[in-house]
């Protein structure tokens, strides 16, 4: 099998190099692990595969039981009807129907339904160039994800690329796209000139290239133009909507737009000291253009995020919440087609009004603009999580990682998903993911930390969480979970300790009451357990969106008090 095959049967395609499946020229919303086991069935068809072959080919790396091989026969077969794939009782399973096999060995050239923006090169000899050829490298990702039938991967892991001296093949292969886009910016005065080139990434093969020479003002209206001519080439089908989403452009001050990369970089940095480096540069960004929707998208998700417990969790929602709502209104006033805002705003309708169907709303019309934004899906799939739908969330998280694959906040997102859905050793094992990709993250040894809490090992817990403190020095939020595993582990004193120490620092500076009150949970102390988590809704702490998921409370759930908490923050059905 190589890159270059599809397999279709009926109105399915089965891209088997991009691991993806089409109905018509709609991808479908499947796992990787999903289009992996139909690929497997497909390419034995006509002949039956064992349970234990499929096992070994799909789960090769993770302990699995069988129970996940029949779940993804059953996601499958919703997807794509019970007619094709059958049931052989003690022998596995079979995929009946007609497979034609299509690409360049059957003489068509493989479809492009996937793709990668490189890093742009910067020709020039201005300071900045360097800045201003990523920030062009952002546009030009951002305008092509928002064409519905292609995947394109985000800027995070593309970055990574910059000055490698990998070869076209090899990084289309550890992407897992069809084609890359190359090329170069050079600024010269008041203008710009870009070079651009779409390549066949598997057999590192020319498709077309273009050279423009535009006014700088009117770069970003030509990053929408070279989406467009793009999409032409790899003859993929623009929505009327989106077709207008790429002529709607308008001239931005490209300084703004250099400020608010840099604002992005350091944003998905996840730490207090990042998040505030980027307000600031978003703030330089609005104040250098006024009219800049992107900026003020940006500095929501900031407040947001340092309000949000399992980032920074630093600021009070109450005193950062509002701020992050003001610029996202702001943002979708002076755009209204920019998917980021929608996304920013309903955040804030999640986390802080406790406004699901709002929520849900927002999020659905962010994705409808922008399908390839991953911090859509990524956040989306918390709001699919706190309402219990465990399945729809975990298809966001893995669509999430698919476009952002080394991006250490999707990696890290995947194992929290496992966290809250209890599925605490595929959390394990795509949390030592996140490790090997980036050992310097300090919020995956938190989160291995709390996986370890839930499985009953304590010792190994607190080894993980105090790496995380290494990293994240002033996270109280850690302080308060090893808290917690004080308490489990029996070691009272200690936890008593933390629960001061909490309360002494929440004098001058804000501690979440939710975090004190899982303490008290660990401790067996119900009452001031639900003393603690009111005073998390008077202050309506974000973490109280998960009290259907989260299993710490597993020990409360019972008591009459806690339907009522369930009730006050309108936790859905």
């Amino acid at each position: 099998m190589t890159s270059g095959f599809s397999y279709r049967f009926g109105p399915f395609r089965l891209d088997a190099g991009g691991r993806l499946l089409f109905r018509g020229g709609q991808r479908l919303a499947l796992s990787p692990k999903a289009v992996e086991l139909l690929l497997a069935l497909v390419e034995a068809q006509p002949n039956p595969v064992g349970k234990e072959q499929l096992l070994n080919r799909v789960w090769a790396e993770t302990a699995v039981e069988e129970g996940s091989l029949t779940t993804h026969i059953s996601l499958l077969r919703k997807t794509i009807g019970e007619q094709y794939i059958e049931t052989l009782s003690k022998r596995g399973y079979r995929f009946v129907g007609e497979v034609k096999q299509v690409g360049e060995e059957a003489g068509e050239r493989p479809p492009i339904r996937s793709l990668a923006v490189l890093p742009l090169e910067n020709l020039g000899h201005d300071p900045d160039g360097d800045s201003f050829g990523d920030s062009m490298t952002e546009a030009l990702i951002t305008n092509l994800a928002k064409i519905s039938a292609l995947r394109v991967v985000s800027r995070t892991s593309v970055m990574r690329y910059k000055d490698t001296q990998k070869s076209l093949p090899e990084i289309g292969k550890e992407l897992s796209v069809d084609a890359l886009v190359e090329g170069s910016v050079q600024r010269e005065g008041d203008r710009v000139r870009i070079n651009a080139r779409l390549v066949v990434a598997a057999a590192d093969r020319h498709l077309w290239a273009e050279a423009y020479d535009r006014d700088l003002r009117d770069v970003l209206i030509l990053q929408d133009e070279v989406a467009r001519t793009i999409a032409k080439e790899i003859q993929v089908k623009l929505t009327p909507e989106e077709h207008t989403r790429l002529s709607s452009g308008r001239p931005v001050d490209p300084y703004a737009y250099q400020l608010y990369i840099k604002g992005r970089y350091f944003w998905v940095k996840r730490t207090e000291e990042s998040f505030n480096r980027a307000i600031a540069y978003f703030q330089q960004a609005i104040e250098r253009d006024p009219s800049y929707a992107a900026a003020y998208s940006g500095l929501a998700d900031c407040y947001s995020s340092l309000g949000f417990s399992f980032d920074v969790g630093s600021q009070r929602p109450m005193d950062v919440q509002p701020k992050a709502k003001s610029a996202a209104l702001t943002a979708i006033a002076l755009d209204d087609s920019l998917a980021e805002a929608h996304t920013s705003l309903a955040y804030v309708k999640l986390n802080y009004e406790w406004d699901w169907p709002a929520a849900e709303a927002e999020f659905r019309r962010s994705l409808e603009l922008n399908p390839g934004y991953a911090h859509g899906h990524h956040w989306y799939a918390h709001l699919l999580l706190s309402s219990g739908r465990v399945n729809e969330a975990l298809a966001e998280s893995q669509r999430a990682l698919e476009l952002d694959q080394l991006s250490p906040i999707m990696n890290l997102h995947l194992g929290w998903h496992y966290l809250y859905s209890r599925q605490y050793d595929l959390a394990l094992d795509q949390l030592a993911k996140t490790v090997e990709l980036e050992p310097n993250y300090g919020l995956t040894y938190w989160y291995l930390g709390l996986v370890y809490e839930q499985k009953g090992m304590y010792v190994e817990a607190l080894k993980e969480m105090g790496s995380a403190k290494d990293f994240l020095k002033s996270n109280l939020t850690v302080d308060a979970d090893m808290g917690r595993v004080y308490a489990l582990s029996g070691r009272r004193s200690e936890a008593d300790k933390a629960i001061a120490r909490l309360k002494k620092e929440s004098s001058r500076r804000y501690v979440n009451p939710y975090q004190i009150g899982l303490i008290y949970v660990g401790l067996g102390q119900n009452d001031q357990a639900f003393e603690w988590l009111d005073k998390a809704v008077g202050e309506r702490s974000d973490m109280l969106v998960y009290l259907k998921t989260d299993s710490r409370l597993n020990p409360i759930r019972s008591d009459s008090r806690f339907p009522e908490i369930e009730q006050r923050v309108g936790i859905p059905p």
